[in-house]
């Protein structure tokens, strides 16, 4: 099964009458690093973040923020369709990545990113979140905003 996946210089087409809106967010060469959990531990609530968390989200904000200034704003509420493309040599590119991390946690971390950056208000406001992990010959996530108004 091959999944296609975008190219960091596709941009998506301008929607024809009728079609939802929509930004592409293409981060390549950056492995997807999913949101960590809060742990519980001598009567405190622990919430890590790891230096490779905070460089993904940093990569996927910047992006998104490059990504806004060359369209229009979206009208939520929003599906969002993200890939998580893993690098791997042993692994068939496009092949579903099974392993862990887990899609929602992915979800999450980028979710939050796309808050930051302010090309959407409030992640409550995604009505439809998808998230894929295939294995790739490069590391990449692609990010799909649409439109449901």
């Amino acid at each position: 099964m091959e999944i296609p996946l975008p190219s960091a210089n596709n941009h998506p087409p301008i929607p024809a009458a009728g079609e939802s809106p929509s930004i592409l967010i293409v981060v390549p060469g950056i492995r997807p690093t999913p949101q960590s959990r809060p742990r519980l531990g001598q009567k405190r609530v622990y919430s890590s973040s790891s230096k490779r968390l905070r460089a993904y989200r940093a990569a996927i904000t910047a992006a998104a923020i490059q990504a806004k200034s060359r369209t229009s704003p979206l009208a939520p509420p929003y599906r969002v369709s993200i890939t998580c493309a893993f690098a791997s040599l042993k692994h068939p590119p496009g092949t579903p990545h099974t392993q862990t991390p887990d899609g929602d946690n992915l979800a999450k971390a980028i979710l939050d990113a796309l808050v930051k950056s302010r090309i959407i208000a409030d992640d409550r406001l995604c009505a439809d979140v998808r998230c894929a992990k295939v294995w790739a010959s490069a590391s990449l996530t692609s990010i799909l905003i649409e439109s449901l108004a």
